[in-house]
Parts: C-alpha cells; structure tokens; sequence
C-alpha cells in the first residue's frame, strides 16, 4: 500500500531535517548557492505540507508530529543562514572570488587557440589542482598535440597531458615519439613530457619496451633517468635522482 500525500511529504521532510542534523559540524561552509536551493526546497515543503493539511489529516497520523517538523524544519533554515553568513565572513577579503576568477581566466587561455602552446599548457597545473581539468581541456591539449603549428608544440600538449595518456592515444603518442628517436633525439623536452605523459601505460608492453630503450640510450642523462626510474631500471651516469 503507498503512502498517502501527507505521510510521504512528512517523511521526506523528517529526512531532510535528520539529515542536515547529523551532518559533520567540521564540514566545510557549503557556498551560498547552495544555501539558497536547500532553504528554496525546504519552503516548497512546507508550502505543500501547509497545503495538504488544509485538506485534511490523514487517520492515525500523530497530533504532535506535524509540530515537531515545523520545528526541525525553523532549526534547519537557521542553520542555513548561520552557515551562509559563515562562510561570508571566511571570505571577508574576496579570496574565494579571486581564485575563482583565477581558475576560469586559466581555463580560458588553455583552450585559446590563439595563445601560445607553452602559456596554455602552464595553465594544466593550476587546473588539476582544483579538479578543473575537464574533459573539454583533455581534447584541447589533444588537438593542440594532433595538429601543431610550430616545433614544441607537441611537447607543450604533452605536459599538460602528464599521466593522462589512454589506449586511444597510445600509439599516437608512440608514433611522434619514436619518429623523434628516429630525427636524432633533437626535441628533449618532447621526449620528457612524452615519458610523463606515458606513466598511466608504463605497464604497456609497447610502452615498456620504448622506456626501456630511452632509458638505456637517450643521450641526456635526465631524460634516460626518468625513463629507467619507470620501469624500475637503475638510474644511469650522470642522471639527476627525483625527489
């Protein structure tokens, strides 16, 4: 049997009080958007509620109960307010606005085309601190690795790729590096940025086996190191240890 209108209106605002009740007092202020929705929710209930009840109390439901909710529902609203005025008084010197202002001038120029590829790939390290770097900036840096205009520009991609490398573009990847290998090891910064790029797949077969040939013949001691360090091979002559 389903419950009536009323009962399933009280139960889901008896959740929705216990549920902000229990909530971890240490949590961080949620933002003031979010405020708003939860307070705009909890007076649509109790609208409803108050509507529902005008047409009359279903048999068997407590005379105490509805009270009782009203109440928890007035704590919640409090508690909202106190948060939202919290978190007003956290930010007293704009510094949550300043970062967010930050964080979307930085998306920005990383998907700008126009810009040049070393400014927009910077911008990677900024992003993914934040969980900024969306699915929107993978295929930026992508096609940025894919079509380049000038000599560093696949080298810019892939630094802004670092570990992000998948299956679908292994062999890509591979292709450009190898034909580096091929030109005499001229690009080192591409070499380097491709093996960081490469450490999701450094238990790839294929990808293994050009580790361990950069580690073992790569004539800059820093590039052939990072190399061996992922394959776990020792490091060679001369190679700077990671920290």
């Amino acid at each position: 049997m389903k419950p009536t209108p009323v009962i399933a209106l009280l139960l889901s605002l008896a959740a929705l009080a216990i549920a902000i009740i229990r909530r971890d007092i240490s949590a961080p202020p949620e933002s003031p958007a979010s405020d708003s929705v939860l307070r705009a929710e909890v007076e649509d209930l109790r609208q409803r509620l108050a509507a529902l009840e005008a047409l009359g109390r279903p048999a068997g439901l407590e005379e105490t109960e509805a009270p009782l909710i009203e109440k928890r529902i007035e704590e919640l609203s409090s508690q909202q307010r106190d948060i939202a005025e919290l978190a007003l008084s956290i930010d007293s010197l704009g510094v949550i606005e300043t970062q967010e202002r930050e964080l979307v001038n930085a998306y920005n120029i990383l998907v700008d085309e126009k810009r040049p590829a070393w400014e927009r790939a910077k911008q990677a390290r900024l992003l993914k601190r934040y969980g900024q770097f969306d699915q929107g900036a993978v295929d930026s840096m992508w096609k940025l690795f894919s079509d380049p205009k000038k000599p560093h520009d696949q080298a810019a991609a892939l630094l802004a790729l670092k570990g992000l490398v998948n299956q679908e573009h292994r062999d890509d990847v591979l292709t450009v590096l190898n034909l580096e290998v091929e030109n005499g090891f001229e690009n080192g910064r591409l070499r380097y940025y491709g093996i960081e790029a490469l450490e999701s797949l450094a238990r790839d077969a294929e990808v293994r086996d050009w580790l361990i040939f950069i580690a073992q013949n790569d004539p800059e001691p820093k590039i052939a190191g990072r190399a061996a360090k992922m394959v776990g091979l020792p490091p060679p002559a001369g190679a700077i240890k990671r920290r």
